[in-house]
Order: C-alpha cells, then structure tokens, then sequence
C-alpha cells in the first residue's frame, strides 16, 4: 500500500511540478478502460499472491513466482504473435520443472494456495505484456501509468485486505 502511495505521489510531483515528462490527461473513455484493465490486473495480481501466502510457506511462494518469465513468453506469444529465440524457451524448461518437482514435495502444500499463487504469477506476467503493448501502441509515458494505475488499485487493495484479514475464510 505504501508503495502504491509512494508511486502515485512521486510520479504526480515528477510530471507536474518537475516535468520530467509532458502532462498526458485521459482523454477519452477507452483510454481510461485501457488504465483501468491494467489497474485491476494489477490488483489481481497483488491480492491473489497475499491470499496465497495464507496457505503456502513463502519459500513455495517465491519458488512458483521464479515462474513468471515463463507466462510473459506465453502472453507474449498469443497476445502480440513475438515469438523469442528458441534458447528463451529451453532456458524456462528447468524453471517450470523445478517447480513441477517442488510441488511434489512441498511438506505445506494446498491446492488453493498453489492455485492462487499460480494465477497471481501469470496476472504480473499478463500486467507486463498489457503495459509493453500499451506503452508501445498508444504512446503513453510509464510515469502516466504509475500514477493513474497506482490510483484505482488503492480502492481493491483496502477492500480486499479488510475481506481476507478480519472476515473467516470460506474454505
């Protein structure tokens, strides 16, 4: 939360008041929708590795996030058609089977935890294919992201935390 708070001020300081980079205001609704996805994904990807580490060792968790690079060449892949040399895809091979094998071993494993630790991991790495695309296509500047996405996910961030602290968990 902090670091989301810290994102937005600083980068609203660097644009306005330094100018660092020209002021770029939303626009139009779809731009808006297009910072909002990212936002939310984002969100997800936060909320859903903090649900994780409720049921996984962090040791587990961090094994399972080594996996990201493998989901942004995936998303890459079936969302821009940017194929990577071969060598990028057999250096994942022992990346993905690594934490195929600590699954098998893993003394605190849970299905759920795995489950939503394998989705925040994918979320970062379908946040960072989304941005590459946008930051290349709409011309948008990367300060212009942190400060408007770092705005919306404050509002997920606080509900979820009060959902998933002080409310039982339904499992």
């Amino acid at each position: 939360m902090c670091h989301m708070s810290a994102c937005a001020f600083l980068s609203y300081v660097s644009i306005v008041f330094m100018k660092l980079v020209p002021l770029q205001p939303i626009k139009s609704r779809p731009q808006f929708l297009k910072i909002a996805t990212l936002s939310v994904v984002f969100c997800g990807s936060v909320v859903g590795g903090n649900i994780s580490l409720r049921y996984l060792p962090v040791s587990f968790n961090q094994a399972v996030g080594a996996t990201t690079p493998f989901f942004t060449a995936l998303f890459a892949y079936f969302m821009t058609f940017k194929r990577e040399a071969w060598v990028t895809y057999a250096a994942l091979v022992p990346v993905v089977a690594g934490v195929v094998i600590a699954s098998g071993g893993e003394p605190g494993f849970h299905w759920f935890g795995f489950i939503m630790c394998l989705s925040a991991t994918a979320a970062r790495a379908f946040k960072s294919v989304l941005q590459g695309i946008l930051l290349s296509s709409e011309g948008y500047n990367s300060f212009i992201f942190i400060s408007s996405s770092s705005a919306l996910p404050h509002f997920f961030v606080h509900f979820s935390a009060y959902r998933f602290c002080f409310v039982p968990p339904l499992f």
